[in-house]
Parts: C-alpha cells; structure tokens; sequence
C-alpha cells in the first residue's frame, strides 16, 4: 500500500466535522479543486499525519462544536478528493454519429472505426456509434488513450455468455448514451476464472459515464453489473442491475447525479473500492431515486460517502428482522473515512449498522429513517447532527460515537439497550499502536486520580464526550437512555428520554461530569439505577414516582403553576425535569393520576444513584446493559 496515501487517509478519519454546507454545494457542482488549492490540502494532510500530528493524535478532543480543525482544513482534505471524469458533450457534437446493426453471432456497419470479427465488434477511434439490434457475443471498445467514445445503445440485446458482454479496454472515457423510448439489455457469462480482472456484464478500464432518458437492464450472472476500475457516473436514464456480486462499481469514484437505478446484488448494492490512494474510493450521490437490495453492504465508499440529495431506499443483509452474518459487513450505508448526508430522503433496513463510518458522520439536513439489528448510526471518531430529521425505529443502540454531538434536528431513536452511547471502540481500525498505547496510559492516569472510577473496568472516564446543544431528541431505550462513557453535557433544545422498563440502566448515565447547563430536559424510567447531575448552572428535579405508559405527569411549583409535563411511552417509576424556570433549593410535587410526589431541586431521590458515579444494587455497574447485542443467543434482531 502507498504510504503516503494510508497516512492522509487517516487524517481524514481523525477529522471531526466531516463537511460542511457549503462543502457539499460545491460537490454536487463538480468543482474540481485548483492546483493551489490541492498541494495546499496535500501540505496540510501531510503535516498532520505525522505521528506528532494533534489530528491524529487518540489525545486530541474536538470542540464543542464538533469540529477537531478549522473550516478551510476539512474543505481542503474533502475538495482534493471529488474531481471525476464526464463526458465532452462538444467533442461529441462535433463527430458524425455511425451505425452498427447487431444481428445474431455478427453485426454490420460501414465505419472504417469498427472491426468485426467472429461475435466480438470492436470499436477503435473516437467518436459517436449508435447500436441496435441483437448480438451473442461482445461489444468492445479499444481506442487511443486520449480519445472518447458515445455508444448510443437503441434497443441493443447483448448477451455473451464468455466474458463480459460490454468490454471498455481503452480510451480517455466512455458515455453509454440510451436512446429516449428504447430499452437495452445486457447479460454476461455464468461464471468467471477466480483470478479474472474482467468480471462484470459491463466492465470498464476506462471512465464510464451513463446518460441518456433510456431504459437500460444488466444482468451479471457471474459476478459484478456494472464495474469499471477507474470513475462511474451515472447521470440519467432507468437502470436496473441485477448482479451475483456486487452491483455497481466504479473503482476511483461512483458518482450518482440523476437517474432511476434499481439494484440487486449479492454483494454490496453501490461500491467504490480503492484503498490505495486517499483521494479515491469515494461516491458522491447528488440527485435520483436509487432502490437498492443487497446481502452485502447497500453502499461502500473505502473513503468518503457524500449525500446532497436523491431518494434512497436501501435494505442490505435481509433487513433488521435477519441475524447478520459473522464476517460479512451488511450495512446501509458504510464509509472508511466520511460519511455526510446533506440533504435528500434516506429509508434503510440493515442487519447490520444502518450508517456507519471508520472515521466521522456528519448529518446536516435531509431524512434518515434507519431500522437495523445493530447500530443506528456509529461513528468510530466523531458524529454530528445539526439539522437533519433522524428517525431510528429500531436498534441495538441508536447513535454511537467517541465524540457525539447533537446541535440541530429532529432525532428520534428506539433501541433495545442504550439510545445514545460515547464511547471509544476498542475494535477500531484507524487509531495505531502508538494512540493506543497513549489511550490506555491516559485511563490509567484518569482511573488513579479519581477515587472508584475504573471499577470492573468499566466505570472509568474514557475521555469520550456527549453533548446536546439544540434539536429535538426523543429517545426510547431498554438500556440507557443517554449514555457517556466519558462526559455528558446539555446546554440546549429539547431532549426527552423514556429509559428502561426492566432495571438496570436508567435515563442518563455518565461516567464522567454529568452537566446541564440549558435547555428542556426530561426523562422517565424504571427508577432503580438513576444518575443526576452532578454540576451546571440550570436547576433540576427528580422524583421517584409510579406511572402508566401515556399517562402525563406534570411538574408543579409551590405556587400551582404547572411548568411543564411528560407523557411516557412506556410505564415508569422515576421522573427527570429541567428547564432554565427550575430553581435549585425549591420544592416542587409531580403530579400524575397515582397521587402527587414532592421533591427539591438539585436532591437525588432516596434509592437512586444520585449525583455523578453512583452505586446501585449490590453486584451491578452503573451503564451494564441488560439488553442482548446482536449475534448471542436470543438477541433481538
């Protein structure tokens, strides 16, 4: 592996903020980055993925607002990555278009272009070709290095059960144009050599780009759909791809900017697969209605997955419903260094993490609906939701990350243990054995200068952070409602939390500073492992009290005015409030149809965990789950 390359992937992977607005505005123009710009981003990526480097360093913490360096840093990492090829409109203009007629195991046409011998049409100069009819056999394209082709495809059936039926060999680029009213097939061999490079129904060493308001069927029998090892840009027209392997791949780039593609595929549904160089592997999606089914991953980007808009149905590994495979990756959506939604309407159904990235998530504006048998969204770095609609309907845990921060949005999650989780995996790939070595002497500074943190090895402050400073965030868990391995911070929007109903866990859970400093903060639970605030400037009250699922309790000041109230999803026997009319010290009643319960700001109830890292029933940790994760025996898939 190029070295240079693995280093400034890695710098993107430690980014915290993946993109911002108007990062993906010029994404979705097809800005190509300038020759300054580029040796800029080159410098800057070199510099800090040095071993000194603070972006990569495990020690180094982003802000609070998500974001470990400045603005022109992450557009310059994210810019040199989404250059890629589409076809010269003007170049093709200027040719005059040529004919070839399919016709059985040959084809006639009168190019000096086009040779035909046997059942294989070989195209070798530039230009403009229209193909019609049927052929049993292969349609190739050789051409010079610098020249670019049109294959005009009207009502063209091209099966070849030898190799791939559409074979891109040669040539600056490829458009597949399909004629508006007409419908093209392609199918290729059943089966190919395990060491064939050439393994798709269409297989490119070339650009390929798709255009045209045409229907276009591909069937790969014997492994990939489309494949082409360098960019796949799919611009317009209806394409339905089924595939043994995987279903569409653009090795550099796969890019999806207009279009219907409908997708079955027994490996990943869209797939960008170049780990050697850190400015590739990535797909961008910017407008379509994409349909993909897949066992495998509905999209893998080996960098950066970008999505500014389109319509993306997805259902990868049989759904939420199945058990996942050992060792088989089917996730939704799945990127090595980035994954950023910037707008367009995502539903996905996985048995494996709806979204996920080596690296960091960011969630801007769009609608995500996510049902998965594991994560709803996991981020091993950093996630960020400031102003997308996230709905997760059902998970293991909800949202996960080292470094989660929630600033904007409407974000709804249900889980079957934790709902919200900052923790550091220990199964991440991107941090080395240095960053590893540091993390663990800083636990163990952390662990010996805080009297019983570490206990069990799990009540330590890991250093990772949860923070909530606007949005609306509804959460129903069986584990934690909101859960910080390190520390949990509120300073904003509006936060609900209907937390476990089978002991345990509770609302919120922190093994670090548990802090409140604005916003609306309520919580339900079961009430037997319960942790308060233990610091911050807005007042709070909690109260052990008995209730029914939709039954409202209201929390009333001495005076009678009621200040607010919660209807619970579920039963309970705790209650959670703040807001900035909460006055520490002063004695309020929760009323509910059971009776009233009175309770003072800032004073745990008798029985609860109470301030910072509590105790709970004998033998158990505060934050071990009770839920079942995904893969054991009786897991809720």
């Amino acid at each position: 592996m190029n070295h240079t390359a693995s280093r400034t992937r890695r710098t993107r992977i430690f980014l915290a903020s993946a993109a911002t607005a108007s990062t993906l505005s010029l994404l979705a123009g097809c800005a190509l980055p300038t020759t300054e710009n580029a040796e800029a981003a080159s410098s800057t990526a070199q510099q800090e993925a040095t071993p000194a480097s603070s972006t990569e360093d495990s020690s180094a913490e982003p802000t609070s607002e998500g974001s470990t360096g400045s603005d022109s840093e992450t557009e310059a990492a994210m810019s040199e990555n989404h250059d890629y090829w589409t076809a010269d409109d003007s170049a093709a203009a200027e040719t005059e278009e040529q004919s070839i007629t399919l016709d059985g195991d040959t084809a006639s046409t009168e190019s000096e272009s086009v040779t035909v011998q046997d059942s294989t049409v070989t195209i070798t100069k530039a230009g403009t070709y229209r193909i019609s009819g049927s052929l049993e056999g292969q349609v190739a394209v050789a051409a010079a290095e610098e020249d670019q082709v049109t294959l005009i495809l009207d009502g063209a059936t091209i099966t070849n059960d030898a190799g791939p039926a559409i074979l891109l060999t040669s040539a600056d680029g490829v458009n597949i144009e399909l004629a508006e009213g007409s419908t093209n097939t392609v199918t290729d061999a059943e089966s190919y050599a395990e060491d064939a490079e050439e393994d798709a129904a269409i297989f490119a060493d070339t650009d390929l780009q798709i255009t045209g308001s045409g229907a276009l069927e591909v069937t790969g029998r014997g492994a990939d759909g489309i494949a082409t090892k360098k960019d796949l840009v799919i611009s317009s027209g209806e394409i339905t791809v089924t595939a043994a392997g995987h279903g569409l791949r653009g090795k550099d780039a796969l890019v999806v900017a207009g279009g219907t593609l409908t997708v079955d595929a027994g490996g990943d549904a869209l797939r960008s697969n170049n780990e050697d160089d850190a400015d590739r592997g990535y797909v961008l999606i910017t407008d379509g209605t994409l349909n993909l089914t897949a066992e495998q991953d509905g999209i893998d980007a080996a960098s950066d997955l970008l999505i500014s808009g389109g319509t993306l149905d997805i259902v990868s590994g049989g759904g939420a419903s199945v058990a996942a495979v050992e060792d088989i990756s089917s996730k939704g959506l799945k990127a090595g260094a980035l994954l950023v939604v910037d707008g367009g309407e995502i539903t996905t159904d996985s048995a494996d993490d709806a979204l996920h990235s080596d690296g960091s998530i960011q969630l801007s504006s769009g609608t995500i609906t996510a049902a998965t048998g594991d994560d709803g969204t996991h981020a091993e770095h950093t996630l960020t939701i400031d102003g997308a609609t996230v709905t997760v309907t059902e998970s293991y845990e909800g949202l996960e990350a080292s470094y989660l921060f929630i600033e904007d949005g409407e974000i709804g999650v249900t889980s079957s243990d934790d709902g919200l989780n900052a923790s550091f995996n220990a199964e991440s790939e991107a941090a080395d054995d240095a960053e590893s070595a540091e993390a663990a002497e800083a636990t163990e500074t952390t662990e010996q200068a805080q009297p019983g943190a570490g206990m069990g090895g799990e009540m330590g402050d890991d250093g990772s952070e949860l923070i909530i400073s606007g949005g609306t965030l509804t959460v129903d868990a069986e584990g934690d409602g909101i859960d910080s391995n390190g520390t949990l911070q509120i300073t904003g929007g509006t936060t609900q939390v209907f937390g476990t109903t089978r002991g345990g866990n509770g609302a919120f859970d922190a093994n670090g500073e548990f802090s409140i400093d604005g916003g609306t903060v309520v919580g339900t639970s079961v009430g037997s492992m319960e942790q308060t605030p233990a610091s911050g400037e807005q007042g709070w009250v909690a109260a052990s009290a008995t209730g029914a699922a939709g039954e409202a309790a209201t929390v009333v000041v001495a005076s009678g005015e009621e200040l607010g109230s919660v209807t619970p999803t579920k039963d309970y026997g705790y209650v959670f409030y703040s807001d900035d009319s909460v006055t520490a010290g002063e004695t309020y009643s929760l009323e509910n149809s059971q009776g009233s319960t009175e309770a003072v700001a800032g004073e745990a109830p008798a029985g609860g965990m109470g301030a910072g890292m509590g105790g709970g029933t004998p033998g158990e940790m505060p934050g071990t789950p009770e839920g079942i994760a995904p893969g054991e025996d009786g897991s809720e898939q």
